[in-house]
């Protein structure tokens, strides 16, 4: 009976690659696998393909320090040694932007990740605007948005509860946020969509943002592995 190891990747993409969309990062990464010489566990049926899941797919134009990739490997890997080569060997067939910074095996399902880091620079002349965002943050009111629905509708939202952490410091004409936020179920939150409402409440005009996804947790707010 052949045996498959489940194998989680950790890597970033960075950089040009942040407008790459969500499918062509997985052909890159399909690539990859192919030139690295891994035998990929396959998909039964009709027309088979590589088994590969991207945890929380990143949206178009962000950057992340910990996209995690879940991929089966058919046999058994040899030793410690292994999972520092493959990261190796993976980020020299990737294209510049992407690299590997750890391969391992996972020890609980990506359905497990409760909450994503962010770290937002919100270009601003508003020399006010890291105060306001840090007083809105220490508030308890609810922090209203507006969600569009499934069925196309457009309902009011209460954000508040899908906040865990936020923090803003002051930087030349622009604001250094740095937040927490629900990434799972009904809680999931857009970090554009944090923004808008800060903004909206705290009456700060922004010309421009950009938007890095630092770190995936897990329900106890420690690093996901």
């Amino acid at each position: 009976m052949t045996t498959h190891t489940p194998i989680r990747l950790r890597f970033s993409r960075t950089g040009a690659v942040r407008f790459t969309s969500h499918l062509d990062t997985c052909r890159i990464l399909r690539s990859a696998f192919v030139r690295a010489g891994l035998d990929l566990r396959y998909s039964e049926g009709f027309n088979p393909h590589p088994k590969m899941t991207i945890a929380i797919p990143l949206p178009l134009g962000h950057e992340s320090l910990c996209e995690l990739c879940d991929i089966g490997i058919t046999g058994e890997v040899d030793g410690e040694n292994y999972f520092s080569e493959l990261a190796a060997k993976l980020s020299a067939a990737l294209p510049s932007g992407f690299q590997v910074s750890r391969a391992y095996v996972p020890s609980t399902k990506s359905a497990g990740i409760h909450s994503l880091s962010y770290q937002i620079t919100l270009h601003t002349t508003d020399q006010n605007a890291a105060e306001k965002i840090n007083s809105t943050a220490k508030e308890t009111a609810p922090l209203i948005v507006e969600k569009t629905t499934k069925k196309g509708g457009v309902k009011q939202v209460d954000i508040r509860p899908a906040v865990f952490e936020l923090k803003a410091v002051a930087g030349e004409d622009c604001v250094l946020v740095t937040a927490r936020l629900a990434a799972s179920g009904e809680r999931y939150l857009k970090p554009e969509l944090l923004l808008s409402a800060l903004c909206d409440r705290c009456e700060i005009t922004a010309t421009d943002s950009h938007i890095i996804r630092t770190e995936v947790h897990g329900d106890d707010g420690g690093v996901f592995m």
